[in-house]
C-alpha cells in the first residue's frame, strides 16, 4: 500500500508508511511536495532548453551546408582566403641580405 519506496510499519490493527525521504507526504507517501515538484520542472525545462539549443545549431549547420553546396553561398569565403594569406607568409622563408663593406681608404691612396 505504501508507494514511492517508503517503509511500511505494522500497528496495532493498522499500518502506517514512513516515507524514507522528505519529497512525498501523506498517509501512503502518494503526494509530492512543491520542491520535488519546482525541482523536476526546473530539471524538464533545462532538458527542452539544452534540445532546442542542439536542434538551432544543427538546423544552422545544415542551412549553411545547403546554401554553400547547393546554391554556391559561401559566407566565409573571404575570412578563409584571409586566413589562408596569413598562413602562406608565415611559411615564407626569410630573405637573407649581405652586406659588403668597402675600405675607404684604399680609394684614397691611389
Amino acid at each position: 500500500m505504501c508507494e514511492n519506496g517508503a517503509v511500511c510499519r505494522s500497528l496495532f490493527l493498522d499500518y502506517k508508511c514512513e516515507c524514507l525521504t522528505e519529497s512525498y507526504t501523506g498517509r501512503h507517501c502518494e503526494t509530492i511536495t512543491t520542491s520535488l515538484m519546482i525541482r523536476q520542472t526546473v530539471s524538464k525545462s533545462i532538458g527542452y532548453i539544452a534540445i532546442l539549443a542542439l536542434v538551432i545549431t544543427a538546423s544552422f549547420i545544415f542551412v549553411l551546408d545547403i546554401s554553400k553546396y547547393c546554391f554556391g553561398i559561401d559566407p566565409v569565403r573571404k575570412e578563409r582566403e584571409h586566413l589562408r594569406k596569413i598562413k602562406q607568409m608565415k611559411k615564407r622563408k626569410p630573405i637573407i641580405q649581405r652586406f659588403t663593406y668597402v675600405n675607404a681608404q684604399c680609394d684614397k691612396k691611389n
